[in-house]
């Protein structure tokens, strides 16, 4: 394959040339070589790919055969496998993040999610099929179990309703100034 890719290469004729597209192969077929490799090498790929600048292949393929095997060796799976990359020093990365799997933000988790608990509020009144109302209007003479509610008792309900006097019309008298 390396030689049917070198074939379409332009000639060169000045040895600086020579040296910057011998660089250049390299870095290419570096990168080719490593978009290759199985999905099981994605950690690896991705530290190789980000060092500056690139190993040589050969490094790469010995790394990449070292990894192979300290996995057949100690049979962990490819979540287990643990790169071993620079950090920049940060407080921030001592302590753990903790992220909220319900609203996905971070600094809380699902106990203490206030997303959850407003929905959890919320859908808890729709399952009632009541929402929270000022004390004046609620008036029910069926029970609460019983879904059904006839004619006559659905008129009563309502006449005490409108019974009630409601604050919001109340008016007081008073002196304008």
């Amino acid at each position: 394959m390396w030689e049917q890719l070198a074939a379409t290469d332009p000639p060169l004729r000045y040895a600086e040339d020579i040296d910057l597209f011998a660089k250049y192969k390299d870095r290419r077929r570096f990168t080719q070589f490593m978009m290759g490799l199985r999905e099981a090498f994605e950690p690896t790929r991705v530290a190789l790919l980000s060092c500056s600048p690139f190993p040589s292949l050969d490094a790469a393929v010995k790394e990449l055969i070292s990894e192979e095997n300290q996995r057949s060796h100690h049979h962990l799976s490819f979540s287990d496998v643990v790169l071993d990359t620079p950090c920049p020093p940060s407080s921030s990365f001592d302590r753990p993040r903790r992220i909220c799997t319900y609203c996905q933000k971070l600094g809380h988790d699902i106990i203490e999610c206030y997303c959850k608990k407003k929905n959890d509020k919320h859908k808890q009144h729709q399952s009632r099929g009541t929402f929270p109302r000022p004390q004046a209007a609620a008036v029910s003479s069926a029970p609460v179990d019983d879904p059904v509610v006839t004619v006559s008792q659905l008129e009563s309900m309502f006449h005490r309703y409108m019974s009630q006097p409601s604050p919001a019309l109340s008016v007081t008298s008073g002196n304008k100034s």
